[in-house]
């Protein structure tokens, strides 16, 4: 819920991606040692996927990857021509939002969510937002021209003291490779010197919002909504004067679409 995190690269890198290939791929029996390349499709929403925050996670993770693993490529499909899996996915999960009219607990979501996926991954149990922008500028240079990229490719080689050397190419095209491999470590760091910190479990929210909250629960279910079981998320919520919603995304991104439905 935005009391519990925000939605941009911090979220996307911790979750989708951290989680996923450390927790899930890296460490399934079903994971196939002769696979040499993860390839990591997505669309190019700057703030969220494309960005050099997601390619330090990813250089990160190749750093320490399984040893059969040679490159992780991220792969940004033209806008307009591709629908990505998990766009019908939403699309699914969004047609059967609009059949409910109230959804008053954030269980209610996790169950309309557990129709359409194997698991439900629950932020604080089941993964952990970290500080991932903060991790990687500190040891990480950007890439040059990345939002012209359709491809960027991380490739993991070794050193004669046996120390991962991985380079990064930033290609602008999907099936010629011109662009020139750089070494994205700034002076003197290494891999290893990444320190991820964790991001708090909890953050405020616009205190306008919450009382707009209070007056929708108000109009929903009377006077004695408080009352309610169930209601407590919204009382036991943070609020400050500096708290600010998450800002919109930019009309060139290509997740800048209305939201739908009420979000907490």
């Amino acid at each position: 819920m935005e009391n519990e995190a925000s939605r941009g690269s911090n979220e996307i890198s911790s979750a989708v991606l951290f989680n996923y290939l450390k927790n899930i791929v890296q460490e399934s029996e079903s994971f196939e040692s002769t696979i040499k390349t993860v390839h990591l499709v997505s669309d190019g929403c700057r703030g969220q996927n494309k960005n050099n925050i997601v390619v330090g996670m990813a250089v990160s993770w190749l750093a320490q990857a399984p040893p059969n693993i040679d490159s992780i490529e991220l792969l940004f499909p033209v806008r307009g021509h591709s629908f990505l899996p998990c766009d019908r996915l939403f699309g699914r999960i969004e047609k059967e939002l609009k059949t409910n009219n109230t959804i008053l607990e954030p269980k209610g979501f996790h169950e309309i969510f557990s129709h359409h996926c194997d698991k439900v991954f629950h932020i604080g149990t089941d993964w952990f937002c970290d500080d991932w922008k903060t991790a990687t500028s500190a040891i990480y240079k950007p890439v040059k021209y990345i939002q012209e990229g359709k491809r960027i490719i991380a490739t993991r080689t070794y050193s004669g003291n046996k120390v991962p050397v991985i380079n990064v190419r930033c290609e602008s095209s999907y099936k010629c490779d011109v662009d020139t491999p750089v070494n994205l470590l700034k002076k003197e760091k290494k891999h290893s010197n990444i320190v991820v910190n964790r991001l708090p479990s909890s953050r405020p929210i616009n205190p306008k919002k919450l009382k707009d909250i209070h007056k929708l629960l108000h109009v929903a279910y009377g006077a004695n909504w408080r009352d309610l079981p169930g209601v407590e998320v919204y009382l036991n919520l943070e609020t400050t004067a500096n708290a600010v919603d998450d800002p919109t995304p930019g009309k060139e991104c290509e997740c800048a679409v209305n939201d739908i439905a009420f979000r907490i």
